[in-house]
């Protein structure tokens, strides 16, 4: 009997840890979204290829800075897209996980009006990038070191922004550069972002198949930030801001920095 329980323990063990190892091998290596890919699927590949053509320049910044825990990653690819807001902010987009600048073309798109500049760019393991992804435990170093860049090649208001774990980034390195470094952030825009750590993700993964877990718009780990931001959940219906859920845009679609998203879209 024991013999019978020992053997089933042990297999339930072997099946847990290949399970880890397979999901912790899907999570470095996310799905790239690359010039083929939308090319593939009749979209546009970059900036100049949207309906509404926007000029750009495509960079590879060294994002590095002097940490030594970033060492071994690349260069970073970068677009640097003209907005058509001169007295706008500069606003950096960061993609989700398995996402990357390709595929957020259709936010660039909405985001160019009101902008001076929109920044985009690959982080590890992201888009064409030639690393594998960190578990986001990197990322936001790269993503201080992109906007003091962009602040200092624009002279604008420094707005980050991003979906999934981008929006997440956003927010940690919006606190970072805003209470320890002194660098003004105007604010973030967070598309329903994700806050889980390594652990969470790996074990939601491995428990509903990497189709289940999403975390709502409303769960931060830093609830006390002190900067203006607007976080879009279920597409931008509903705003939330801190940790007050309203129906912002619903309510009041004349109001300061509203007009831009309206009920419905897909920002």
């Amino acid at each position: 009997m024991w013999g019978l329980l020992a053997l089933l323990g042990l297999g339930l063990a072997i099946a847990l840890g290949l399970g880890a190892w397979i999901t912790g091998h899907h999570l470095r290596r996310p799905p790239r979204k690359t010039y083929g890919w939308a090319l593939a699927r009749n979209l546009p590949g970059d900036p100049s290829e949207l309906e509404d053509s926007l000029d750009f320049d495509a960079l590879e910044l060294d994002l590095r800075g002097d940490d030594a825990a970033l060492k071994n990653f690349g260069l970073s690819p970068v677009w640097n897209i003209e907005g058509r807001d001169p007295s706008g902010p500069v606003i950096v987009w960061t993609p989700g996980w398995g996402d990357s600048r390709v595929g957020s073309l259709a936010r660039v798109r909405h985001l160019a009006p009101h902008a001076k500049r929109v920044v985009v760019w690959d982080p590890p393991g992201q888009g064409e990038t030639s690393d594998r992804w960190p578990m986001a435990v990197r990322e936001d170093r790269m993503l201080m070191e992109l906007a003091r860049w962009a602040q200092l090649e624009h002279g604008a208001a420094l707005v980050l922004a991003g979906s999934s774990m981008g929006a997440g980034l956003s927010i940690v390195s919006a606190v970072r550069l805003a209470e320890g470094e002194g660098v003004e952030v105007a604010g973030v825009i967070a598309e329903a972002p994700y806050g889980a750590d390594r652990f969470s993700a790996l074990v939601a993964l491995v428990l509903w198949h990497a189709t289940q877990f999403k975390t709502k718009g409303d769960v931060f780990p830093n609830a006390h930030m002190r900067i203006k931001r607007v976080v879009l959940e279920d597409h931008g219906d509903v705003t939330i801001l801190g940790r007050q859920g309203v129906g912002l845009l619903a309510r009041d679609v004349d109001g300061a920095g509203v007009a831009p998203l309206q009920p419905g879209n897909d920002a």
